[in-house]
């Protein structure tokens, strides 16, 4: 690859992370951002289940990569339901200026989540997902639960035993037309559920995945943006 084409993806890149920062930064939540979510656009030939998904995951730069707080995205507010009131629209029809259920960016896409999950009480932790399509939940690379089908909105489920420790959470997720929705939430054994990384005795942090370099940048613009907020705050 020259360096010509390579300064150009790479400007790309981090082009489509400031729009994506800068959408965060309105919510106030780049500070907490702690888990990194990538979109791959697909073709409209379907994903041929999560084995298409892993194989075009592997192969293939993210079209877009972001950071978030907690997950739990729908381009029809209007329909998803899930557990966990609130939502938001997804990272790549934010950076498209796309939104609703027949917009191109929402209709035909691959996503994956990755990042750490810090444990502070060893218990049997339950996990869940509404989602519309497929999704995959692997922790420590243990395959906590998976829904390899085309669906309306349903509920995945899946439990496991962790220690204190920090723990290595991949959710990969494919949508082929429709609703396309995921919310990602656990609980304690005796306890309610609550959307990933707000659930008290627990926490996220980022993870080192695929495309570093993005990543890095966008933790970076979002470390300047957070120190500006607070200088910010206690100027006024």
């Amino acid at each position: 690859m020259n360096n010509h084409f390579s300064k150009s993806i790479c400007g790309q890149r981090i082009t489509k992370g400031l729009v994506l920062l800068a959408v965060l930064a309105g919510t106030g939540l780049v500070g907490q951002a702690s888990l990194l979510v990538q979109q791959w656009q697909g073709s409209n030939a379907g994903w041929g289940g999560l084995a298409g998904v892993d194989a075009a995951i592997s192969l293939r730069t993210p079209t877009i990569s972001s950071v978030a707080s907690v997950i739990d995205y729908t381009d029809d507010p209007s329909g998803f339901q899930g557990e966990i009131a609130g939502n938001s629209p997804w990272p790549l029809a934010v950076s498209l200026g796309q939104s609703g259920t027949g917009a191109t960016a929402n209709s035909d896409f691959a996503a994956r989540i990755s990042g750490l999950l810090n444990i502070s009480v060893a218990d049997t932790y339950r996990f869940r997902t509404y989602s519309d399509d497929g999704v995959r939940l692997r922790i420590n690379g243990t395959t906590v639960f998976q829904d390899d089908t085309y669906h309306p909105e349903q509920v995945n489920n899946g439990s496991i035993f962790l220690s204190p420790g920090a723990y290595l959470v991949d959710l990969v997720f494919f949508e082929g037309g429709g609703e396309a929705s995921l919310e990602f939430s656990m609980a304690g054994s005796t306890g309610n559920f609550a959307l990933v990384g707000l659930l008290p005795g627990t926490s996220t942090s980022p993870n080192a995945v695929p495309e570093p370099s993005t990543y890095a940048a966008l933790v970076a613009v979002a470390g300047i943006g957070a120190a500006a907020w607070r200088r910010r705050r206690s100027v006024g």
